[in-house]
């Protein structure tokens, strides 16, 4: 497992997208993708355990949604 750390969003965000990568992509469901959205739009710092394999397709696709999205080491 790794940690994928969502830091702050930027103006256009695709906030459906988003919430529907975290809900297919992670073991949250599409209300607990939702509030997790809700956070970083709230301007909190929020991290997330996911499968090794998994981490690139996250990050790749949450910033071109719109969220700013890295590996924690």
């Amino acid at each position: 497992m790794k940690k994928i750390k969502f830091t702050s969003w930027n103006k256009g965000m695709n906030k459906i997208k988003f919430i529907h990568l975290l809900n297919e992509q992670t073991s949250l469901s599409l209300r607990e993708a939702k509030d997790f959205k809700d956070k970083i739009v709230n301007g909190e710092v929020v991290e997330i355990m996911v499968n090794d394999d998994k981490v690139n397709i996250i990050i790749s696709e949450a910033l071109k949604f719109g969220v700013n999205a890295e590996e924690v080491s």
